[in-house]
């Protein structure tokens, strides 16, 4: 948590040796931080994961890239 913006753990490298230290490092921070741990959840509840938000970016998108391509 270095900003106190983050909602949850990133990794790269999708593999399960990843996945498992991120879910140990979530565990770590849940005991020995607790108020970090918290600052997580609540970022990550007030996030907008929903596909309305989705959808709605991936129209904008592809309507710029729709002018860039003279109309298609």
């Amino acid at each position: 948590m270095k900003t106190g913006r983050g909602n949850g753990f990133k990794f790269q490298d999708y593999s399960v040796t990843a996945l498992v230290q991120k879910v140990e490092e979530a565990v770590t921070l849940y005991r020995q931080n607790p108020r970090a741990w918290r600052k997580v959840m609540m970022n990550a509840m007030q996030a907008d994961f929903s596909w309305k938000k989705s959808a709605r970016r991936y129209v904008e998108l592809y309507r710029v890239a729709q002018a860039q391509d003279g109309g298609v």
